[in-house]
């Protein structure tokens, strides 16, 4: 009999917030530019990542910010999936940071991780992470970064972090297609679920990277590769209908790029019917 993916979640909002200059947004259908609600939305992320983090022990109470939040360089420049209650509060998010495609594995974050610094497999990762940002572009992909995973207490056991999990691969596929590799945890079974839903450890001479100890966030570690046709057979349906539901999610934008306004111009004028004297 056929496992499934999700068997189904309550019906909260997911949405996306995007960075500043953004393009390729032509997949989604609710585009909305809002400094403002773009601003408050990234630092409701930052306090709910804050606080959870600090909770199991990953980071001390002294890296957060005054008002409590997790605040890295990173995320002004990241794609975030929210999950947001009723209330307007976010209840779950995930960090998708896309690179450019004149990128380095200097310029990835993993190229800081403690692995990297591990005598015998600092080299290893490297060349396993070139060989997959070589992919991207061979493939004229996206090579992203995905991580920032974190999940309110009331949704610890809902099937709603399987499903921002999953928003990775539907992301990727609504921006044209991306190779990407994740850091999860061992400790709260982030690396093993990912591995359930379609991610792979990262393999360097026909060995796969181990799991490495990571004294900045206290725990055990893994580093995971995905592409946005990688997920498990059995969450087809899953990655479908979530795709779906993201196409129609609200996009949250700071400012629309100036070629963006161009173009809306253009369409406009394009639909208006000439008018002779």
């Amino acid at each position: 009999m056929r496992r499934t993916c999700v068997h189904g979640s309550a019906r909260r909002q997911l949405l996306l917030l995007a960075p500043m200059g953004v393009t390729g947004l032509d997949n989604f259908e609710n585009v909305i530019e809002s400094p403002h609600t773009h601003a408050t939305l990234l630092a409701s992320m930052q306090r709910l990542r804050g606080k959870i983090y600090v909770a199991e022990g990953a980071i001390p109470a002294s890296s957060l910010t005054e008002d409590g939040r997790h605040a890295q360089d990173i995320d002004s420049r990241s794609w975030h999936l929210l999950s947001i209650g009723s209330f307007g509060q976010v209840l779950g998010c995930a960090r998708f940071h896309p690179h450019s495609t004149s990128a380095g594995f200097h310029n990835t974050g993993v190229s800081h991780s403690a692995l990297a610094g591990k005598r015998g497999w600092a080299s290893r990762l490297r060349r396993a992470v070139e060989a997959e940002m070589s992919r991207a572009r061979y493939e004229d992909r996206l090579f992203i970064e995905a991580g920032g995973w974190a999940l309110s207490e009331d949704l610890r056991h809902s099937p709603e972090g399987i499903r921002i999990a999953l928003g990775a691969f539907c992301w990727a596929k609504l921006i044209g297609g991306a190779v990407g590799v994740a850091t999860a945890t061992v400790r709260n079974k982030s690396a093993q679920i990912l591995q359930r839903l379609g991610g792979a450890k990262l393999r360097a001479d026909d060995l796969e990277l181990p799991r490495y100890f990571d004294p900045a966030y206290g725990c055990d570690m893994e580093i995971l590769r995905f592409s946005d046709d990688s997920y498990a057979a059995a969450c087809h349906d899953a990655v479908m209908q979530l795709t779906g539901e993201l196409a129609k999610a609200a996009v949250i934008i700071p400012k629309r790029p100036i070629w963006d306004y161009r173009r809306m111009v253009y369409a406009t004028l394009s639909a208006t019917p000439a008018v002779y004297a």
